[in-house]
């Protein structure tokens, strides 16, 4: 496995599926728009990416180049969980991206729940939109905190290195759609959302409403929020008429990469940082 895995190109196939998908979504939101955008592309699309850039989403682009690398030292000294004890390899993948989803689950509600990492998190749900350049917008604390988990994880369980690959692509496809200002049918919505996260179940969690923000934290699969309580079907107000972000960050200056960059530390921030009823 490990040399199967080492002579993989994983960068071009990154770079081919991350940005197949990007034009896919992209065309997507041109064709069958679920919402009329309330603010200017060029503003939102310029900073969101631009934030992405400067925050090291070329790192976070990479975390799943890293997480092989290790996984493959871990699986070749037999360390962690996983490699002390014999199984087929389709049970440890399947094994392996569901620990992933879970622990990208866990993570996200604690972003919510505490004061200091929701400070790093509101960067994302501060956009006045959600379109799938909302994806990319993380601020710099935040992308070196998930880093920082997902490496542990992987260490300390030795998740075999196919599962952290496989995982990582599903889960930049997914967000990538979850986040899609798209218009899905009732139907469809409905049987896509008992096996992954879609758009309208995703949007919720943008709400400017705190419940609803406090909700839908999954990733890739809906599962974790029906199980642990979380799941919110629809939003009161409907996916027309809901407002997205916050309410203390709504001007277009605050579109600004500059502002998204010091928004955790501003005094805005500090004095008025709990907006969902979990923070602590």
């Amino acid at each position: 496995m490990e040399n199967s895995l080492t002579n993989i190109d994983y960068n071009g196939i990154y770079f081919y599926v991350y940005y197949i998908i990007i034009a896919m979504i992209f065309v997507a939101e041109l064709l069958l728009p679920k919402r009329v955008l309330q603010h200017s592309y060029a503003v939102r699309w310029l900073n969101n990416i631009g934030l992405s850039v400067v925050s090291g989403y070329l790192l976070r682009f990479l975390l799943p180049i890293v997480g092989i690398d290790l996984a493959l030292r871990l699986e070749a000294q037999g360390i962690g969980l996983f490699n002390l004890f014999s199984a087929p390899i389709l049970f440890k993948l399947v094994c392996g991206v569901l620990i992933l989803d879970l622990m990208e689950y866990g993570v996200h509600r604690l972003y919510h729940k505490y004061l200091i990492l929701w400070r790093c998190h509101l960067v994302h749900h501060a956009d006045l939109d959600v379109d799938f350049t909302t994806h990319v917008r993380h601020h710099p604390l935040e992308v070196l905190i998930s880093l920082g988990v997902n490496l542990i994880v992987i260490f300390m369980l030795g998740i075999p290195a196919v599962a952290v690959f496989i995982y990582s692509i599903v889960a930049h496809a997914v967000s990538l759609f979850s986040h899609g200002n798209i218009a899905l049918s009732a139907g469809l919505d409905r049987l896509l959302r008992c096996f992954i996260i879609t758009p309208d179940m995703h949007r919720v969690h943008h709400s400017i409403d705190k419940p609803e923000t406090n909700s839908n934290y999954g990733i890739v699969f809906p599962w974790w929020d029906h199980i642990f309580n979380s799941y919110v079907a629809q939003p009161k107000k409907g996916h027309l008429d809901m407002l997205l972000g916050l309410d203390r960050f709504r001007t277009r200056r605050d579109l600004f990469i500059d502002r998204l960059l010091i928004l955790p530390f501003s005094k805005q921030a500090k004095q008025r940082a709990k907006p969902v009823g979990d923070v602590k």
